[in-house]
């Protein structure tokens, strides 16, 4: 029993509720975390969206088994390798997505229907993406990848009633894209033929657009930390964010030439060098200089 459970948990994948920590940046730069009440309320936030994502990725592992279970990492997992069938997977997505979904609604009080609505366009994405087979069109694919990560921080700004700055916005949106490029390109390195998408990119493609979205990150960040300085009146912090990005951003492409997969998560948990750069850029925005 306790090792079903854990397959259970596995197939949950919490490694990846990383990226719902998206859900903060909002609330966060715009000050909307006061205190240690509104917190646990945001983070409540973050876990009703993760419980959302990880019923997603078991609908998806469910549709994508009979291809994950020739891929060499992908096989491992419990709905790939059989351990988890495919009725108690379809038990699990359905109770995980009903209790998430309840989650948003309780955490988004009187903001509830606008969040109904970036949950259902975050559900629906998904669906096109993997059931209706939107990972197999170029481009398209990498898109929709990239939307996930911009409607966490709507969500983000819709919970909290937080106006959500177009820099920030578009820095999401950029870095989104050049990850979601840079982990295509990793893959087509490694092998086209468990992804199908990867037959139709070229790696010229892939390499020069990898190059343009992380130059376009880079300009956009430089722009939202100039106005969150401004903002708070802080004259180090600009400089200090755009010398950080430009090396998280360089280090993040190299870590992706030397993965074995080019998975973000994976990525930016194992560089100890990407961690402490994200740290000194949260200090240096709450330290006023």
């Amino acid at each position: 029993m306790v090792r079903k459970i854990n397959n259970y948990i596995k197939e949950m994948r919490p490694a990846h509720w990383i990226k719902n920590l998206l859900v903060l940046l909002p609330p966060f730069f715009g000050g909307r975390i006061a205190s240690f009440q509104i917190l646990i309320f945001l983070l409540g936030g973050v876990i009703s969206f993760s419980f959302i994502a990880s019923g997603i990725y078991i609908i998806n592992d469910i549709h994508d088994k009979p291809q994950d279970a020739l891929h060499p990492i992908k096989r491992k997992r419990p709905i790939a390798s059989g351990i988890i069938n495919i009725k108690e997977a379809i038990v699990i997505s359905i109770l995980l997505l009903c209790i998430g979904f309840a989650g948003c609604i309780l955490t988004a009080k009187s903001q509830w229907p606008v969040v109904v609505i970036i949950v259902i366009i975050y559900i629906l994405a998904n669906f096109f993406y993997s059931l209706f087979c939107a990972k197999n069109i170029p481009v398209l694919d990498i898109i929709l990848v990239s939307l996930g990560y911009v409607l966490r921080i709507i969500f983000g700004g819709a919970i909290s009633n937080t106006y959500i700055s177009m820099w920030l916005f578009v820095t999401i949106l950029s870095i989104s894209l050049f990850m979601a490029i840079e982990k295509r390109r990793k893959e087509m390195e490694n092998d086209t033929k468990y992804r199908n998408v990867l037959t139709k990119y070229t790696s010229r493609y892939l390499s020069v657009s990898g190059t343009v979205m992380m130059s376009v990150a880079i300009i956009f960040f430089i722009l939202w930390a100039m106005e969150l300085g401004k903002k708070r009146d802080n004259v180090l912090f600009p400089y200090i964010a755009s010398v950080d990005g430009i090396i998280g951003l360089l280090l993040y492409r190299y870590d992706t030439e030397v993965s074995d997969t080019g998975d973000p998560v994976e990525i930016i948990t194992h560089d100890k060098v990407l961690v402490v750069l994200g740290i000194v850029f949260l200090i240096s925005f709450l330290i006023d200089v």
